[in-house]
């Protein structure tokens, strides 16, 4: 099951003193929520009854890491409650015409290279760009689209063509443009969702998950044809499925001192730093500071989602009985001195943790480079509490263990130390990202 369809169990919203299994499933949705176009259908599906509304969404894009932030917020008026959620991605044309069935056919083409180490290569410089309120795109389609535009624009723009419908489609870079320069048709006006189909074949992938999701919301119409073995569909590689990449960035990240609760690792630093204005904004709003808090986040967003709770406290904004901190999978965020602020500062926190969760143990300690953390090493990344782990396939009911106090329980996670898989980091209570 796709993270982006929440199909959960739901209960009201209630703040709890203790760890709910059902309660972090609604949380962890609303973790989804930051990836989807259009958060409110999560939070709609996980809250039907109450009386939350959408109050803010934001997106900054880190240049350094190469990574879009999301950061948006519902609040519920009715019982005073806010949650905040963090989530961390030269053509030709051609068209011809049906004037008796007032259809138009525009065919996007591209002379690439014809091998696919050459193609792999291009990827390697092609950054993402915002595409007209949709997501991110690859640069590299972003420009191609843009030197044609022009030519469908005359299509799709002429006024005695107005009412026709309009099927754009593309072979492989064609593909990709093929269905950018349907998504500005729309972006434009000039065409509804109804009078646009696209087909496209062995596409590359064109941008990201919010981008997928919104040319899925805006072209219902659209058919993307693969064929068996065919390795450009699968360009450019996904970051997300590689935890050595992962590993590879905490390499150049540097501890960085954080309102004198200790030293967190420079690169959540600097992400935590790009939405804080957002989050500002909520919680410093006058007629909000009555409200208690949630932070929540997945992967790098529960590791921003905490350092933005610990910010919030060291403001001033909220006590830390108005706080509630939940995350899942989420990396060691700092130094033992900072994970012993968050236990201090935060009593109602909780770090969702799955089976082999390779990402939970990064970055990697630093005495012998072992995954299970001593508080011997007081400059070492280690984990704040409290530690739930599931050890299972986190089905509705099943089993997990509450760690002890000690953040770093052998008998949680750091058991599974042997038993690292990447696809435990992917699926959280049966939901894959």
């Amino acid at each position: 099951m796709n993270l982006l369809q929440i199909f959960v169990l739901i209960l009201p919203f209630v703040l709890v003193s203790g760890y709910d299994d059902l309660r972090s499933r609604q949380l962890f949705s609303m973790s989804a929520a930051g990836l989807a176009a259009d958060p409110t259908i999560c939070m709609k599906k996980t809250f039907p009854d109450t009386n939350w509304s959408l109050i803010k969404t934001e997106t900054a894009f880190d240049v350094l890491y190469k990574m879009n932030i999301t950061v948006f917020a519902i609040i519920n008026h009715d019982e005073k409650k806010i949650i905040i959620s963090f989530a961390v991605d030269e053509p030709d044309v051609f068209a011809i015409i049906n004037h008796d069935e007032k259809q138009i056919i525009i065919s996007f083409a591209v002379d690439e290279p014809d091998d696919e180490k050459n193609i792999e290569q291009m990827f390697k410089t092609s950054k993402p760009v915002e595409f007209h309120n949709f997501g991110n795109v690859q640069s590299i389609f972003f420009e191609l689209e843009e030197q044609i535009w022009d030519g469908v624009h005359a299509i799709v723009a002429a006024e005695n063509y107005l009412e026709y419908s309009t099927t754009f489609t593309g072979y492989s870079f064609g593909g990709a443009i093929a269905t950018l320069a349907a998504m500005r048709t729309i972006a434009r006006g000039f065409r509804t969702s109804e009078k646009i189909e696209l087909y496209t074949f062995g596409e590359p992938r064109v941008g990201t998950l919010v981008f997928a999701n919104s040319v899925d919301r805006e072209i219902p119409q659209k058919f993307r044809i693969t064929h068996s073995g065919d390795p450009i569909v699968h360009i450019p590689k996904c970051i997300q499925k590689d935890e050595k990449k992962i590993e590879q960035m905490f390499k150049t990240s540097k501890p960085v001192e954080f309102h004198n609760f200790g030293n967190v690792q420079s690169i959540f630093f600097e992400l935590e730093e790009q939405v804080w204005d957002g989050v500002h904004a909520i919680v410093a709003a006058e007629n909000y500071l009555e409200y208690s808090t949630t932070f929540t986040g997945y992967s790098f967003g529960g590791a921003i989602a905490t350092l933005a709770a610990m910010r919030t406290i060291a403001r001033g904004f909220r006590t830390s009985e108005k706080i509630e901190l939940y995350t899942f999978g989420e990396p060691r965020v700092g130094t033992l001195v900072f994970a012993n602020s968050v236990d201090r500062e935060i009593p109602q926190k909780f770090r969702i943790t799955h089976s082999g969760d390779p990402i939970v143990h990064m970055p990697k300690c630093i005495q012998k480079g072992e995954f299970s953390c001593s508080i011997n090493e007081p400059n070492g990344p280690i984990h704040h509490g409290t530690e739930i782990f599931y050890d299972n396939d986190m089905k509705f009911g099943a089993n997990y263990l509450k760690c002890t106090l000690k953040d770093e329980d052998e008998n949680c996670a750091n058991k599974k130390i042997n038993q690292l898989d990447f696809k435990n980091h992917q699926y959280y209570f049966q939901f894959q990202k």
